[in-house]
């Protein structure tokens, strides 16, 4: 009895001493660094006063607790250890940080140093004598300022090739570029390292001195620690042609590697006298239909002289106008010079845009500039190349829009006197609506989720779609004549079906589409066609007259839907967004197609279901799809690197939709 009374007081204390690891390990998991001692104490003062600890000898007692002590004393150092470290990594990109707002604030400092020692001793005194801080860049030398400005280099960043990522000891997550011109600066957003890094980014540069002739262009890559430079470059601008477009493959040149940076640079905004020579007579004669087959992808040329601009003006605006005029066709892009304090500015600048889509809209901005603060646009206008008179020069004042080209722009009726002479080749204009479009060289603004912008594209679709009256009027006269209801009406359907089906042929569809066609086209020349759009302009401006009220109440509702949606749902429905976009412009562009917004594309489709027809009917349906197949099988093996086009869906493409007629549609 004794032996067994002996062996219990170690079975309890192996019990304890389980339960005791047991809640020491969960504790040192869930407990804080400071608050783990404290924890620790309290439980082995509760294990002591327990009848188990008690029966057990001091000594072993404090054997036991030195052993876990020194154990736990051991992992906490590591976990104080590990903390130190962290804290030292989030001191060093502290310090990494503020060194680079630090260099950021002495550029800005520069800047300013410069443009009060570019002006001379007279225009110093003379602007002192109206302020009495000189040290400060007034109003009057930012106009001066802008009026020494010499151009405007204009750059899109598409990416980079052959970047060596084997850096050594540095860890780099993400590179970036950085330009230099003058005092300038500008550096592109951080990408994750690769081989070759895309970036996709456009930004302009002002050029102020004769003596700053070249851009400096580092590649950087920066990693947790530090920040590492990969390659440097020089853009000589003094090689290029003011107000042409040229694509660089510039070589970065550095210790580590050699790799290149793709570039599209603009060189515009020149203040110079015009030089555009008057050669129209002579290239008139290069575009005429005898010499159609000499050059297919020059389709055409266009010459746009930017006369003037009247009743500039804007409730931001107190007064000062420092106005310019950006011209933008495609990946082609002009600017003027900005003109200081002037409402009815005078330009008489010229350019000349190469045509290689007679579909394309040009786009017009006219906006206001102010040195280091955003521009503000005065007023824009979309004007598409095929309302444009051939061959014939042209005197256009248009009237200036608002920013989202639906309500006229502020000011005193804003116009824009612009003199355009446009020549073309139609046989290389039909062949080019059948090609891809070009790449895009420039950035595209980012799209952002708005309710408005979500229930219009719903709104564009649900115009194509039957309404939920119609389809309940077709089940019920489907379920009548199935049903007999009409003995009569039942009959004739179904005569009408067997012979159809018995009798029908393919091409029935294009002569049908083609009979449509001609219907639209005669009741468009009796003037007697509804306009599809007018629709769509009151449903516009009934969208901009609830949008500011929309956005006034549902102001606390947005902030809380921001605070409680989530980054997948705004996701979800930026996607849902566009897509409904995308399907309702391809619709409004068949449509338009069918109306004949574009009277050239739709002649041309009808000339295609013309021969579409004939040559179904000739050879049926069976013939031309194994002529299709094979020709799509077999396209590998006739070119080596074939280019996936859709003929039919690029035409489409060239038709402009609702959004596209409401934005060229005079105020």
């Amino acid at each position: 009895m004794e032996g067994k009374g002996e062996k219990k007081p170690s079975t309890s204390k192996n019990v304890v001493n389980k339960k005791f690891v047991e809640t020491t390990r969960d504790d040192f998991n869930e407990k804080k660094n400071g608050n783990m001692i404290d924890h620790l104490k309290e439980d082995c003062k509760i294990n002591s006063k327990s009848p188990e600890r008690l029966s057990k000898g001091s000594s072993e007692s404090l054997q036991f607790s030195d052993s876990k002590l020194k154990k736990l004393k051991s992992g906490f150092g590591q976990k104080i250890k590990d903390i130190r470290e962290d804290i030292v990594d989030i001191r060093d990109e502290s310090l990494h940080s503020l060194i680079e707002i630090k260099e950021v604030y002495q550029e800005k400092a520069e800047q300013k140093k410069a443009i009060l020692t570019s002006f001379t001793e007279d225009e110093v005194r003379n602007l002192r004598k109206s302020s009495p801080l000189a040290a400060n860049v007034t109003k009057q030398m930012n106009t001066l300022y802008m009026s020494k400005r010499l151009s405007i280099v204009r750059c899109s960043v598409l990416g980079a090739k052959n970047v060596n990522m084997n850096l050594g000891n540095l860890r780099a997550e993400n590179v970036f570029v950085k330009f230099s011109l003058g005092l300038e600066r500008f550096k592109t957003r951080l990408v994750p390292t690769s081989s070759s890094p895309r970036w996709m980014e456009t930004f302009s540069l002002p050029r102020q001195a004769e003596e700053d002739d070249n851009v400096k262009v580092e590649l950087f890559a920066r990693g947790s620690k530090e920040t590492t430079i990969l390659g440097t470059g020089f853009i000589l601008l003094n090689d290029y042609n003011p107000d042409t477009e040229t694509r660089i493959l510039l070589n970065l040149e550095g210790d580590l590697q050699e790799a290149q940076l793709d570039l599209v640079l603009w060189i515009t905004g020149v203040n110079a006298e015009n030089n555009v020579e008057d050669a129209t007579d002579q290239l008139d004669d290069e575009y005429k239909i005898s010499k159609s087959l000499r050059n297919i992808s020059d389709v055409g040329y266009l010459t746009i002289q930017v006369v003037q601009a009247t009743g500039l003006g804007s409730t931001k605006l107190q007064g000062s106008v420092n106005p310019f005029c950006l011209l933008e066709l495609e990946n082609q892009f002009h600017r003027t010079k900005t003109l200081t304090n002037i409402k009815t500015p005078v330009w008489e600048k010229t350019f000349n845009f190469k045509v290689h889509d007679t579909f394309s809209v040009l786009k017009i901005t006219v906006a206001n500039e102010k040195m280091n603060s955003p521009q503000i646009i005065l007023g824009r206008a979309a004007v598409p190349l095929s309302q444009l008179l051939n061959g014939k020069d042209q005197d256009m004042w248009i009237n200036l829009k608002d920013k989202k080209l639906r309500k006229a722009a502020k000011g005193d009726s804003p116009k824009l006197h612009l003199k355009v002479h446009y020549k073309f080749n139609q046989i290389r204009s039909a062949i080019a609506a059948f090609k891809n479009k070009d790449e895009i060289l420039y950035e595209i603004p980012k799209p952002k989720f708005d309710r408005p912008v979500l229930v219009k594209n719903v709104n564009r679709i649900k115009r194509f779609l039957p309404k939920g009256s119609t389809i309940t009027k077709i089940k019920q006269a489907y379920t009548d004549i199935i049903a007999w209801e009409d003995p009569a009406r039942t009959v004739n359907y179904f005569v009408f079906y067997m012979f159809f089906v018995y009798y029908f042929q393919i091409w029935w569809v294009p002569t049908i589409m083609l009979y449509y066609l001609c219907k639209n086209y005669r009741n468009r020349q009796k003037n007697i066609a509804v306009s599809r759009t007018s629709d769509v302009k009151n449903e516009v401006m009934e969208e901009d007259e609830d949008e500011d009220e929309d956005h006034q109440d549902g102001k606390h509702e947005e902030k809380k839907s921001l605070k409680l949606s989530l980054d997948a749902l705004q996701t979800i429905l930026l996607e849902f967004q566009e897509g409904c976009g995308s399907v309702g412009s391809y619709f409004e562009r068949i449509s338009n197609l069918f109306y004949f917004e574009e009277p050239f594309l739709t002649f041309l489709f009808c000339c295609l279901l013309a021969v579409a027809s004939l040559v179904l009917w000739m050879f049926g349906l069976r013939a031309v799809l194994l002529f299709w197949g094979v020709n799509k099988f077999t396209k590998k093996l006739r070119d080596p690197n074939p280019v996936p086009t859709n003929e039919l869906d690029n035409l489409i493409l060239r038709v402009p939709d609702f959004e596209m007629v409401e934005d060229s549609r005079p105020v």
